[in-house]
C-alpha cells in the first residue's frame, strides 16, 4: 500500500499507457529491465504490462505461472469483480504484494521480482520472481573447527534468516528489517531474543544502524566503522562470524545481530575483550579440554603482543638479568653484528607481515607455501647473511606462530599494529618502558565500552559468578546464569540521530 505522505507524482494513475511511459522512462536507461505487454485475464480481456529484469529475475517462473496462466487458462469469476483482484486470484504464486508508488515498483523490479500492471488499476502487483542464490550453504572459510556445525551465512539474506530461524524455533526471535544506502537500498536486518536481549542494547543497535547515511552498504563491514563506541581504539568494540551456531548463542547470551543482504559475516554487539578469545569449538568439547585450549589462546596473547619487546628490553639494557651462560652464548651469535637488537627485530616483524600479507592475497594453493617456506627462507638467508642473529628469528617466528592461535583475525590484527610501538619503547626505556605501556594499554582498555558494557568486563568490574565461562570454561551443568550484559542498561550516545522507521518486521 501507498506510504502516508508520500507525494502524489510518484504514484500510478490507472492509465496504462501513461503509467508504463514513466516506467520506461525511468527503468529503459537501465539496459536490462524488459517489458512484456498482453492481455490478460480471461474473460475480462483488459491489456496488462509485465516488467522484469533480464538477469535477476525466474523467467522461467514468470513464464510458467504468470503468462501462461493470464493469457492461456480462462479465469472463472463474475464480470463485475475488480480486475486487479482477478489478476492476483488467478496467479499461483504464493508471495505476492500491491503498491502504487512507482518508487517501489521500481526498486522491487531492480531487486530481481517483477510487478504485474493492469489497465484501469492504480496498484501494480509485485510478484516474488527473484532467481535462488547461486552459492548454497557450505561450510565457514576463516572459521574452521575440528567438531561441530558445518553451515556458514551466504550472501542471500533469506536464506540466512533461515538458518537462523532453524537453530532457534522460537517466537521469542524477532527480526526487524530496514534500508540503508541512498544507491544499494541495501537491507539491513537486526534480529535479538525477547525477553533475553537487554531492550536498552536494542534500542541503542537499532538508533545506529538506523542514523547511518552512506551512498551503499556492500559488506557488514561498512556498518561496523559506523556503530562503534570508539571508533580510534585499535580493538575491535563489534565481533563479526560466518558461523550460524556462534551467531545462535550469542542471541541466547543476550547479544543482538545484525545482519547484511550480500554479506556472509554477521555482525554481534556488544563485544567484549574475552569474546575474541573464544571458539565455537570451545562449547563441542569436553569442559577439561576447552579450559585447557583457552589458557593456550591467552597466553598466545601476551607471548604475540609482548615477546619481541620483552627480548628487545632484556638484551639492550638489561643485561645483567640474563645468566650467564645464555648471555655467553647471545655474546657469541651478536660478534660482528651490523645492527642493535631493536633494528633486527624490527626488520624481522616487518618481513614476517609482509610474508603474511602476502600469503593471504595470493591463492590458496600457492599462498600457504609462501607464507611457510618464505619464512623459513628469508630466517636462514638473513642468518647466514649476518643481518639478524638465530635468537631474534626464534622470538619472531614465536610471535608470529603466536598470533595464529587466536580465534579473531581483526584481534590478531590489533596486537600486530600495537607491537611495533611497544617495541620502539622497550628498546628506549627498556622493561620501565614496557611497563609503561603495558599500563597505559590496560588503562585504555578498562575505558572502552560496547554498547554501554564494559570492555573488560567480567574482569573489570569483577563479576566472579562469570569467570566460569571467560579464562575458563565450566561445564555445561554448572552455567546456569546468563551473562550480566543481558541484565543491565546501556549507556545512550548522545551523537546518534532521531532513528527512521524501519521497513517491516
Amino acid at each position: 500500500m501507498p506510504t502516508p505522505g508520500r507525494r502524489i507524482t510518484d504514484r500510478l494513475t490507472g492509465n496504462l499507457a501513461h503509467d508504463t511511459k514513466r516506467l520506461r522512462k525511468v527503468l529503459e536507461p537501465c539496459g536490462d529491465v524488459a517489458f512484456r505487454p498482453f492481455f490478460a485475464p480471461e474473460p475480462v480481456g483488459l491489456p496488462a504490462v509485465l516488467i522484469y529484469s533480464k538477469h535477476n529475475a525466474d523467467k522461467a517462473l514468470l513464464q510458467r505461472e504468470v503468462l501462461e496462466t493470464l493469457m492461456i487458462r480462462a479465469l472463472r469469476s463474475t464480470p463485475d469483480a475488480e480486475a486487479l483482484a482477478l489478476v492476483e486470484q488467478g496467479l499461483p504464486v504464493l508471495h505476492v504484494e500491491s503498491d502504487s508508488s512507482i518508487s517501489t515498483v521500481t526498486d522491487s523490479v531492480l531487486r530481481g521480482n517483477a510487478a504485474l500492471i493492469v489497465e484501469g488499476s492504480a496498484t501494480a502487483l509485485l510478484i516474488m520472481a527473484k532467481k535462488p542464490a547461486a552459492r548454497q550453504v557450505a561450510e565457514p572459510s576463516t572459521e574452521s573447527v575440528v567438531r561441530g556445525p558445518r553451515e556458514a551465512f551466504v550472501e542471500e539474506l533469506e536464506k540466512n534468516l533461515n538458518l537462523i530461524r532453524k537453530r532457534l524455533p522460537t517466537e521469542r526471535l524477532r527480526v526487524e528489517t530496514t534500508r540503508l544506502g541512498k544507491i544499494s537500498r541495501s537491507n539491513v536486518v537486526i534480529v535479538w531474543l525477547d525477553g533475553i536481549a537487554d531492550n536498552g542494547i536494542v534500542d541503542e543497535v537499532r538508533n545506529r544502524v538506523m542514523s547511518i547515511k552512506i551512498d551503499a552498504v556492500l559488506d557488514s563491514g561498512y556498518l561496523e566503522e559506523f556503530m562503534e563506541d570508539s571508533p580510534f581504539s585499535p580493538f575491535p568494540q563489534i565481533e563479526h562470524t560466518e558461523r550460524t551456531d556462534k551467531l545462535a548463542s550469542a542471541l541466547l547470551e543476550g547479544r543482538v545481530g545484525v545482519l547484511v543482504d550480500g554479506s556472509p559475516y554477521a555482525l554481534m554487539a556488544p563485544a567484549l575483550l574475552v569474546h575474541f578469545l573464544q571458539s565455537s569449538e570451545d562449547y563441542y568439547e569436553r569442559f577439561i579440554l576447552a579450559t585447557s585450549v583457552r589458557v593456550i589462546r591467552f597466553g598466545a596473547l601476551l607471548i604475540s603482543l609482548l615477546a619481541p619487546s620483552f627480548y628487545v628490553a632484556i638484551t639492550s639494557i638489561h643485561q645483567e638479568m640474563i645468566p650467564i651462560g645464555l648471555a655467553l652464548r647471545l655474546a657469541g651469535t651478536r660478534e660482528g653484528a651490523p645492527f642493535p637488537v631493536f633494528v633486527e627485530a624490527l626488520l624481522m616483524e616487518a618481513a614476517f607481515e609482509i610474508l603474511r600479507e602476502a600469503g593471504i592475497r595470493l591463492p590458496a594453493p600457492v599462498g600457504q607455501a609462501v607464507s611457510i617456506v618464505g619464512g623459513l627462507v628469508v630466517g636462514e638467508a638473513a642468518v647466514q647473511a649476518g643481518v639478524a642473529n638465530p635468537i631474534t628469528v626464534v622470538i619472531v617466528a614465536l610471535t608470529g606462530i603466536s598470533s595464529f592461535a587466536l580465534p579473531a583475525y581483526n584481534l590478531a590484527f590489533s596486537l600486530r599494529l600495537l607491537r611495533f610501538p611497544i617495541l620502539a619503547i622497550s628498546a628506549a626505556m627498556g622493561l620501565p618502558g614496557l611497563a609503561v605501556a603495558c599500563m597505559v594499554l590496560l588503562t585504555h582498555l578498562a575505558s572502552l565500552r560496547s554498547f554501554g558494557v564494559p570492555y573488560l568486563s567480567p574482569f573489570g568490574p569483577a563479576r566472579f559468578g562469570e569467570w566460569k565461562d571467560a579464562v575458563l570454561r565450566a561445564p555445561w551443568w554448572a552455567m546456569l546464569l546468563r551473562p550480566r550484559m543481558a541484565r543491565g542498561r546501556t549507556r545512550r550516545i548522545g551523537r546518534h540521530q532521531k532513528p527512521r522507521p524501519p521497513v517491516g518486521n
